[in-house]
């Protein structure tokens, strides 16, 4: 089954060696906002520079998801937002039949 994950939680406690990892261990892609922030905004943030990453983030794993790609990681805290993000993707999941599944990171 095609799967979707969202990493999700503490600052440095694993989520994106873990997601790196996967990408070399695996067939899957990888979403970071930091790593989008970077290619878009020379890694600058601001709240209108967060809009066109989110908005980037979401089209991208929208299209991968499309296409039928069988394994996606979307590398973020996902914390701050009040769970808009998570939610946003879990009905991207169930839109397009995927398995969602949601990896917590709670040690620094």
């Amino acid at each position: 089954m095609k799967k979707l994950v969202l990493t999700r939680w503490l600052q440095a406690s694993g989520k994106s060696t873990w997601a790196k990892s996967e990408v070399q261990n695996t067939n899957c892609v990888r979403y970071n906002k930091d790593t989008i922030r970077q290619i878009m905004h020379d890694g600058v943030y601001s709240k209108s520079n967060e809009k066109e990453v989110i908005a980037y983030e979401r089209s991208s794993v929208s299209a991968e998801m499309a296409a039928g790609r069988p394994y996606i990681i979307v590398d973020n805290t996902h914390l701050w937002d009040g769970n808009v993000h998570v939610e946003f993707y879990r009905f991207l999941a169930k839109q397009y039949w995927y398995e969602f599944e949601i990896k917590d990171f709670d040690t620094p």
